[in-house]
């Protein structure tokens, strides 16, 4: 059974004696939760040459090293502060493409090490199924555990926002504290699948949400409570990036990034996203998001619900390279 089909039998049997929790999914500013309205819209791009070339125990110290840089850059004590009272915090991992465009275990390792340095208890990576981990080469490590959705199930409450209304995965319920680790990759539909998109792997109902280039609903989705409530970190693998043919894997439009993306403000992280792949697209000679009837209007509908910031301008984006 694919991911499509197995989300379509959800759809319908798992709202069968499901409650309903409603949320203004209006744009009446920004809501309460973990981003709050001091949230420094700051992006970090950390960048290794070489980096999408190593294996083992290399790749994990590389990212290690990236990682150190990158909340080094954002502030010291940022990392702590953000996951402060935190016990249990999962990494929701986009895994649907396998390898290479899926976040590495290597970059799991090493970010789960650097939350227990910090006073997290459990740290667990997840997905939809324990297929699509495995396929990304995700086993039970030291530093965290591994969940597929598909074996401890989903939530009976139903979450609403705008037009949304989905149940969660009990991965997400069962922690309180989310990180959206994604990729450097475009999608046919929603334009860019990289930090927000990636949530669409904790609703029961994701085939629901991708008419109009899958606007608002990427937005609706970050805003669900529980979801907003949990994110406090969003970080992309950009060892290898694509810029055309997603959300699956295609090597004739991937090239090694070599590096990482991570922001406290998923909007920010988004909208610079946006930008490297319509960058990389340009030295391509291949036609805008826009040109290309998939722009991803749906950032600034997530900036105007207050969920982050969306202007370029009021984006400070800071390189490094290690």
């Amino acid at each position: 059974m694919n991911r499509r089909s197995f989300v379509h039998s959800l759809s319908s049997a798992a709202l069968v004696g499901a409650f309903h929790v409603p949320c203004d999914g209006g744009t009446g500013g920004r809501p309460s939760g973990a981003l709050s309205p001091d949230t420094d819209s700051t992006v970090v791009i950390v960048r290794r040459v070489g980096l999408s070339q190593l294996k083992g125990d290399g790749r994990t110290g590389a990212y290690r090293t990236l990682l150190e840089e990158a909340f080094s850059t954002l502030g010291k004590t940022s990392l702590a502060q953000r996951v402060s009272g935190r016990n249990t915090i999962g990494l929701k991992a986009n895994c649907l493409a396998g390898r290479p465009l899926s976040p590495s275990p290597e970059l799991a390792q090493a970010l789960s090490g650097m939350l227990r340095d910090v006073g997290v208890r459990e740290v667990t990576v997840w997905e939809r199924t324990m297929r699509e981990l495995t396929r990304a080469g995700f086993t039970a490590r030291g530093s965290f555990t591994i969940i597929g959705t598909d074996a401890v199930g989903y939530g009976r409450t139903i979450y609403e926002s705008g037009d949304v209304g989905s149940l969660l995965s009990n991965a997400l319920l069962n922690s309180d504290g989310l990180v959206s680790v994604g990729m450097l990759k475009d999608h046919d539909l929603a334009g860019i699948s990289c930090v927000l998109k990636n949530l669409y792997g904790t609703i029961h109902n994701p085939n629901k949400y991708h008419d109009y280039n899958c606007n608002p609903y990427v937005a609706h989705v970050a805003s669900l409570p529980p979801i907003r409530e949990r994110l406090v970190l969003s970080v992309l693998d950009c060892a290898t990036a694509q810029c055309h043919g997603g959300p699956s894997y295609k090597p004739a439009w991937a090239w090694p990034f070599d590096g990482i993306l991570v922001s406290f403000d998923p909007v920010a992280a988004d909208r610079i996203a946006a930008d490297l792949i319509e960058d990389q697209r340009a030295i391509r000679e291949l036609p805008t998001l826009e040109a290309d009837r998939r722009p991803p209007r749906w950032i600034e509908t997530a900036g105007l619900m207050g969920l982050g910031e969306h202007r370029r301008d009021a984006i400070t984006v800071r390189e490094v390279i290690v």
